[in-house]
């Protein structure tokens, strides 16, 4: 049983700044919301018709993952640094006002943080604590968090996600957990040897994908019957998928990189069928795609490291075209948030950037 504990709010150290727009220059979560400016918002929110922006420098943090409840409330995840560049305690950060401004939130005590999901104003998010899986969650929207117990054995979590505030699943290495209750029971699922999955999507409750990697192979795993089981859907030699975005039941993208070892090569595939047939979606000049969100089978987001630094591409055809939409500096590949079609957030390890017209072009 894991100790569960309650915390307040402190404020973030690290500066929060509003930079001018780059004139054009993501998990795998959206909910309805309006675009633009929301006057409910904290301090105002976003100005409308903005594009990709870094409007916050998580300096002294390390975020991997964010999760936007509304166009104005989210919560991103992931570790402080320790003085040596090294990770330290999981840290959560909430924002009631688009991301313009972060606020930490004191958890129990948990490591490093690598995914978060919300379901109203609840909220997840797994990592692991000295090699062992844990959960928290929060019931206020991510002011205050509490460890949920977990049965024993499993490694690290890596991906969670819900499909309402009752069906929940996390996965991670060689682990397969699903709630019905959400997560004040969890079970484990038996997961295929040796596999190492990143990431878990779901249409609706009964369908769906896992990501990650099995020795040197790229996989997907898909289930039909609420993660009760799980059969391989693909496999691609050399490579590792990072990331997974289920558009509906029959739509479903995943990410990462081809021949990691050597340089990497930036993967990414599509299905049209449920997963009875994948196509390769050709992303050139890149290494890696560090996050995907589809908010159609043909309107999509990825970003990618390309070069020294990173882009923000959107598709309006599934990915046979890509547009850049931004270069920012200061940029490292991630997964995305959208709230409609227009708001989105993309979060890395240098920051949060944020759109209000959908990238500007593209």
């Amino acid at each position: 049983m894991n100790a569960r504990g309650r915390g307040a709010f402190v404020v973030v150290a690290a500066s929060a700044l509003i930079l001018p727009s780059c004139g054009g220059t993501s998990h795998h979560t959206s909910t309805g919301g309006a675009a633009g400016r929301n006057p409910a918002c904290a301090r105002g929110g976003l100005p409308a018709g903005r594009a990709w922006t870094r409007i916050t420098a998580a300096r002294g943090y390390q975020l991997v993952d964010l999760a936007f409840r509304s166009a104005c409330d989210g919560i991103l995840v992931g570790a402080k640094l320790g003085p040596n560049g090294g990770l330290g305690r999981g840290v959560a950060l909430k924002t009631a006002d688009a991301g313009r401004h972060l606020v930490q939130a004191r958890l129990p005590v948990v490591g490093a943080l690598n995914a978060v999901a919300v379901a109203g104003r609840q909220a997840w998010a797994v990592g692991n604590l000295r090699g062992r899986p844990e959960i928290v969650e929060s019931g206020d929207g991510g002011r205050t968090w509490q460890t949920q117990a977990l049965p024993p054995g499993g490694g690290r979590l890596n991906g969670v996600f819900f499909a309402d505030a009752g069906h929940g699943w996390a996965v991670g290495e060689g682990t397969i957990l699903r709630t019905d209750d959400g997560g004040k029971r969890w079970l484990r699922v038996h997961a295929p040897a040796g596999v190492e999955l990143r990431d878990v999507g779901f249409a609706g409750r009964r369908r769906g994908w896992a990501v990650g990697k099995a020795s040197r192979a790229a996989v997907v795993f898909a289930t039909l019957n609420r993660g009760l089981t799980w059969r391989r859907a693909l496999t691609v030699p050399d490579g590792i998928f990072s990331g997974v975005d289920v558009v509906d039941g029959s739509h479903v993208y995943a990410g990462g990189a081809a021949r990691p070892a050597r340089g990497g090569k930036a993967l990414l595939v599509a299905t049209a069928s449920g997963g009875r047939s994948w196509r390769r979606v050709a992303v050139p000049r890149a290494t890696d795609v560090g996050g995907q969100y589809f908010a159609t089978p043909a309107r999509g987001w990825i970003s990618v490291a390309s070069g020294v630094g990173g882009e923000i591409r959107a598709t309006r055809d599934g990915g046979r075209r890509w547009a850049v939409q931004a270069r920012p500096p200061l940029f490292a590949a991630g997964p995305f948030a959208f709230v409609g079609r227009s708001n989105g957030w993309m979060v890395g390890p240098f920051g949060l950037f944020a759109t209000t017209d959908g990238g500007g072009h593209g």
